[in-house]
């Protein structure tokens, strides 16, 4: 199935119901479909604070992550949102809250977190800092 498929599957907006970048991204990642990677979404879900919404919202699905990981059968995919997705469950997920507004917050995250850039075994840990950033993982 390729990306496009699966986004609409998902409900995500990026397939061919809205902006239909997933046309791109196939071209993009089909060679690294069934690699092992590390693969970073930056903004899980519209809506939060760039909608008006509070970044405190209730969140309750996460379409593209579910569309990258079946897209990426041997990925471990990073998520960064400004909203809570912690309760997302999957040994393939971790989830790192991050204001992105400001980019020492984003440098935050990948300087407080080997999982994004190591090369060895990950291994995810929950793990909060006193910085405007924090990591939830899915694994115990």
């Amino acid at each position: 199935m390729n990306l496009t498929d699966l986004a609409d599957r998902y409900g995500s907006d990026k397939g061919s119901t809205k902006h239909r970048y997933t046309e791109l991204y196939e071209m993009l990642f089909r060679p690294f479909r069934d690699r092992s990677i590390r693969f970073l979404e930056m903004g899980l879900q519209i809506g939060g604070p760039e909608h008006g919404e509070s970044a405190d919202r209730k969140t309750t699905d996460l379409p593209s992550v579910r569309m990258w990981l079946e897209y990426f059968p041997k990925a471990h995919i990073h998520g960064l949102d400004v909203s809570d997705f912690g309760w997302f469950a999957d040994d393939r997920f971790s989830f790192y809250r991050c204001d992105m507004d400001a980019r020492e917050n984003i440098a935050a995250v990948a300087a407080n977190s080997a999982r994004l850039t190591s090369s060895s075994t990950m291994r995810a840990t929950p793990r909060t800092t006193s910085s405007p950033v924090s990591s939830n993982s899915s694994r115990s």
